[in-house]
């Protein structure tokens, strides 16, 4: 039963490795939100100010006597479009943020499947695997190869056995 050990830490090993991606894929997911929810936030700020500005205006040419066409409504409609503009800006800014933190996530899934890969492999080289199926000594005695040249108990495509 104690050959069973090492197999038993590296799937601990494993699963703690998983599970810490995981982790952290959330934790850049909710900061995604958190990215969407600042944005959407601003661009309704950025909507509130502007009628303010737009109302403000109106009110100056009213009291003024102006009448709203011509000019006038062309600084409104000015005022309006840029306020659209600036609105879609800070949405599209959040967009950004939110989708760097989704890929953060992505790529923290990919590397604990690269490390576990890693992992796996040098576990296996280093006999690991051999308590499971037996198959070759660890050490390549018997053959003269070394452990470097086995993978899981199978020769490595161009390995030499010496």
């Amino acid at each position: 039963m104690a050959p069973l050990i090492p197999v038993a830490l590296f799937a601990a090993g494993a699963t703690m490795t998983a599970v810490g991606a995981y982790q952290e894929k959330r934790s850049f997911d909710r900061q995604a939100n958190a990215e969407e929810d600042a944005a959407s936030a601003e661009a309704d700020r950025i909507s509130r100010s502007r009628k303010r500005q737009i109302g403000s205006a109106r009110a100056k040419f009213g009291s003024a006597g102006v009448r709203i066409e011509g000019t006038p409504l062309d600084v409104l409609g000015d005022l309006a479009a840029e306020a659209e503009l600036d609105r879609q800006l800070a949405i599209f800014g959040g967009d950004v943020k939110a989708s760097a933190a989704r890929q953060k996530g992505k790529a923290a899934i990919v590397k604990s499947v690269g490390s576990l890969l890693t992992q796996g492999a040098s576990f296996g080289m280093s006999g690991g695997f051999d308590v499971l199926g037996g198959g070759a000594p660890a050490t390549g005695a018997s053959t003269g190869a070394t452990s470097s040249s086995r993978i899981f108990n199978r020769p490595l495509t161009g390995a030499v056995d010496t």
